[in-house]
């Protein structure tokens, strides 16, 4: 839930990036900070990543968005991957969750990777008490530009069978990452209002 500092009119939001290792989750936030408009660059900070023996726990990026209702809006972008080995970070970083962005790859050999993190994913959400059906979420069909690409039907069929909206992708020349990101602000935007 959306934090709101009313002494310095600030709204704080977070959103999760999860995904399989390698789908585009720091490459989603590092096309953030890179294709955000002037406004959100000049309020915003460098990516942080949290490591623990060269092993990233996430990744933190805030981002200004602007004001609404006078009152200025960060939200706070979150990249990591589900691994159970983390399960007491994810309780932490799920506090106050407002929205997620869930990053597959769409090779074709990563399939089997895409569902399993998938399906961690929604059991670290239920384990949290967090109900999909009301948290605002997209699935990211990411590396489209990939010659062995599978089609977004397979995608779909395998994935998305909560009719989560759904947007194509390429983090690396950032097609697809605002797009992303602007749905989920949008959607729990709405709910504040």
């Amino acid at each position: 839930m959306a934090f709101a500092d009313f002494e310095t009119r600030r709204l704080h939001c977070k959103v999760l990036y999860f995904g399989p290792r390698g789908a585009g989750k720091t490459t989603n936030l590092r096309a953030v900070l890179k294709h955000s408009s002037a406004e959100w660059q000049q309020n915003s900070s460098e990516l942080t990543p949290v490591e623990y023996e060269d092993n990233p726990f996430f990744e933190f990026l805030p981002v200004s968005i602007g004001s609404v209702k006078e009152h200025h809006v960060k939200v706070h972008l979150y990249a990591f991957p589900p691994h159970r080995l983390y399960s007491t970070v994810y309780s932490v970083m799920l506090k106050g969750i407002d929205g997620m962005v869930f990053v597959a790859d769409s090779a074709m050999d990563k399939l089997d990777d895409n569902l399993m993190a998938w399906q961690e994913t929604q059991d670290i959400l239920a384990h949290e008490g967090i109900l999909m059906s009301h948290l605002p979420a997209v699935i990211q069909y990411n590396k489209r530009d990939l010659k062995n690409a599978l089609p977004t039907e397979i995608l779909r069929d395998q994935l998305n069978t909560l009719a989560l909206p759904e947007i194509e992708a390429n983090a690396l020349n950032g097609t697809g990452v605002m797009q992303s990101l602007g749905n989920v602000v949008e959607r729990f935007m709405e709910q504040l209002a």
